[in-house]
Parts: structure tokens; C-alpha cells; sequence
């Protein structure tokens, strides 16, 4: 079996693993672009909203009875008006919007992807290799200690 060079490095993390740490020491090693919060920044532009605005869809899901809602909203038969062209902004198009940003930014290759399902729009792709980075229980302590010190009382 043949295979190309890297050009894609997509790092997915156990929360407290302090894998985020380590994409930044590797993308900086290689000199290769990281792409973390980077992502979300460029899902805001694409969809025309403030960083702060889509940095509240990172991740999340929408809740049961708005996606619930939503197939009303979209179905023709209970659609009050016309769709006019215009995109509800929800955790659904920042999905889509980020796939979007890191299949962009491994067609220019040279990069680092944090999370936000990488590895997943990635699959399969020549040029990319996908690493997961976990943690033992102690050290994720150890680092929600540090970094979450006034919560300390929900470890565990």
C-alpha cells in the first residue's frame, strides 16, 4: 500500500487531557497552522455573526423541542411564509459550517484540526492522520483542580 505524505493532523481530546496543549506544541513544531477556536471564528464569518454568538453553538446541541420545532418550521405544509433564502443560525448550520472550515483548511493541508468532529469530516482521506489524546483519572483531577479550583467539590 502507498501512501502520500501528511498534510493533515487532526487531534481529538478527553476533556482535561490537555490535548489542546498538545496540538499547539505540535503545530508549532511543524510550523503548521492550528485550527481550534480558529474554526468557530471562520463558521461565524461564513454565516455573517458575531464570534461571541457562534462561540455559544461550539459543541452543543440544540435543545430536543427546537429541533423538534424545526421540522414544522421547514416543512412546506406548516411553513407561515415562503423560505426567502435566509438561514436560521443554529447548532445544526455551525456544524455544517465547521465541516465546511476543516475540509477547507485540509485541502490547503500544512494544518493541525482540534476536535469539532475533524477526524470524522476527515475519514478517509488521504494526506491526514488522526491522533486521540486521553488522560489518566488522576491527571484529568489534577487539571480541573487547577484550572476549575472554585469547583473542586464536583470531582468525581
Amino acid at each position: 500500500m502507498v501512501h502520500g505524505p501528511i498534510k493533515v493532523i487532526t487531534v481529538e481530546r478527553e476533556f482535561g487531557s490537555r490535548g489542546g496543549e498538545f496540538a499547539h506544541d505540535l503545530a508549532e513544531h511543524l510550523g503548521w497552522r492550528l485550527l481550534d477556536s480558529e474554526l468557530v471564528d471562520g463558521a461565524a464569518r461564513m454565516a455573517g455573526v458575531e464570534p461571541d454568538l457562534a462561540a455559544k453553538f461550539d459543541e452543543r446541541l440544540d435543545p430536543w423541542y427546537y429541533r423538534y420545532g424545526k421540522i414544522f418550521w421547514q416543512d412546506p405544509l406548516y411553513a407561515a411564509v415562503p423560505n426567502g433564502g435566509e438561514q436560521i443560525f443554529d447548532s445544526e448550520r455551525m456544524v455544517m459550517l465547521i465541516r465546511q472550515e476543516i475540509t477547507d483548511a485540509a485541502n490547503e493541508g500544512n494544518c493541525v484540526l482540534v476536535g469539532r468532529g475533524s477526524a470524522c469530516a476527515l475519514a478517509g482521506k488521504p494526506g491526514c492522520f488522526h491522533i486521540f489524546v486521553y488522560a489518566t483519572a488522576s491527571t484529568k483531577r489534577e487539571w480541573f483542580t487547577h484550572n476549575y479550583p472554585k469547583h473542586t467539590q464536583h470531582i468525581e
